[in-house]
């Protein structure tokens, strides 16, 4: 499968050029999952665990473990964090469908939270999807349309293929204002996550470098190709440092699978960044 890198941007072309590493010896290096966007989730997740194999497999990089990863991130009381965050999330759904409004909007603030000091926006996804959900629920139904909006746009962000047909009954004007944030986010560019997260990520994993990216389909059919957006976040910078854009034609065959090129591509232009 052909792959054609497209762009480099706020790369410093002496180093592409075989000039100096910005960083010295002994750097260390997180990568996350990337996001998909009009592409199979699980597609993107095994391109993500296939590059972070190259990567591993790869002297120049002193990768961290994924599983330590988010350890680090959730804390040594994590599990019960979480826990908390689940039993209040189900408490507000119950509030909600009782119509406890000020309950449900408590619970569910308590246990956005617990999520956010877990790092569930990239553990755990689609938990903080359905949080968001009841949020934007509650919201609606207080007359609140525009905080009803912003809670579903950040809904889709993170699952943008939620099926709200098993959402409990709404009113007409609900599902409307779930459409227009499903449309919102179709039409807004998509990056990897924010700069000023990576590098508080990068902060609490005590790393210099972090990766994150987007797999994104674009066109149609026969048409359609795949745009790979690489980000390489340094807790010091206010934007990646670098942006790397990879063009996947002929989508119709699939992402990239173990063994392709493009993961010896994108490891190599990183290790001009990152090297150990």
């Amino acid at each position: 499968m052909w792959v054609g890198l497209l762009v480099v941007w706020l790369v410093p072309w002496s180093a592409l050029a075989g000039g100096e590493s910005p960083v010295g010896e002994g750097a260390s290096f997180a990568m996350i999952d990337f996001t998909a966007r009009h592409v199979s989730r699980a597609e993107v997740a095994q391109f993500s665990r296939d590059l972070r194999e190259t990567l591993l497999m790869d002297p120049r990089f002193d990768l961290l473990d994924e599983l330590a990863m988010y350890e680090v991130l959730n804390g040594p009381d994590g599990d019960v964090r979480l826990s908390q965050a689940r039993r209040l999330l189900a408490e507000a759904k119950r509030a909600y469908r009782a119509g406890d409004l000020d309950t449900a909007r408590r619970t569910i603030e308590e246990a956005r939270g617990l999520h956010r000091s877990l790092f569930s926006e990239l553990a755990r996804p689609d938990e903080l999807a359905d949080l968001f959900l009841y949020q934007g629920l509650v919201e609606a139904r207080s007359g609140s349309q525009e905080l009803a909006r912003v809670a579903f746009i950040q809904m889709f962000l993170l699952a943008p293929d939620m099926d709200t047909r098993q959402l409990p009954p709404v009113p007409a004007p609900v599902q409307d204002l779930l459409e227009q944030a499903r449309q919102e986010v179709r039409k807004t560019p998509l990056r990897g996550i924010r700069p000023a997260f990576a590098r508080e990520i990068a902060d609490r994993l005590h790393v210099n470098w972090l990766m994150t990216g987007v797999v994104e389909r674009v066109g149609s059919g026969s048409e359609s190709r795949a745009t790979v957006t690489v980000d390489l976040v340094s807790p010091g910078a206010e934007e990646p440092v670098a942006t790397l854009v990879f063009e996947i034609p002929e989508l119709d065959a699939g992402l990239p699978g173990s063994g392709d090129p493009i993961f010896e591509r994108i490891a190599g232009v990183t290790a001009r960044f990152v090297q150990r």
